[in-house]
C-alpha cells in the first residue's frame, strides 16, 4: 500500500465518522431489507456510536464484534498514520496479523449473525 492509498483511506474513513456520527446519517442494511435476516454487520453503526460514547456492554449488545472491530481499526489507523509519517510498512504488518488469523476472524463472523438472527 503506497502513500497516497493510505492517506485515502484516513481521510475517507474521517468523512465516514463525520457523515455517521456527526450528521447523524443511518445507513440502512442492504442484506437485511432483501433477506429480512441481518447480515452480521448489523447494528455496528449504532454500537460504534455507543463505543464513542463509553458505553461498551451496550454496543455489544447492538453487535457482537463491535467492540473488537472498532479496536482493530483504531490500531490500523494508527498504523497507517505512522506509515505516511515514518514511510515504513506497519500498516503490512498488521494486516498480515490478521490475515493469519482469518479463521478466527471468520468465526467471529459467524457468532455475529448467529446472535443478530436469534436476538434481532
Amino acid at each position: 500500500m503506497n502513500r497516497k492509498s493510505k492517506k485515502f483511506v484516513i481521510i475517507t474513513e474521517i468523512l465516514l465518522f463525520l457523515l455517521v456520527i456527526v450528521f447523524h446519517f443511518k445507513p440502512s442494511c442492504i442484506i437485511k431489507s432483501i433477506t429480512h435476516i441481518p447480515c452480521p454487520g448489523c447494528g455496528m453503526t449504532r454500537a460504534f456510536k455507543l463505543i464513542i460514547k463509553g458505553k461498551l456492554l451496550q454496543a455489544l449488545s447492538q453487535n457482537i464484534i463491535s467492540v473488537p472491530l472498532f479496536i482493530s481499526i483504531i490500531i490500523v489507523n494508527i498504523c497507517l498514520i505512522m506509515d505516511i509519517i515514518n514511510s515504513k510498512r506497519h500498516t503490512e504488518k498488521i494486516i498480515n496479523i490478521l490475515l493469519n488469523r482469518k479463521y478466527i476472524i471468520l468465526a467471529l463472523l459467524l457468532i455475529s449473525e448467529i446472535y443478530n438472527i436469534i436476538f434481532f
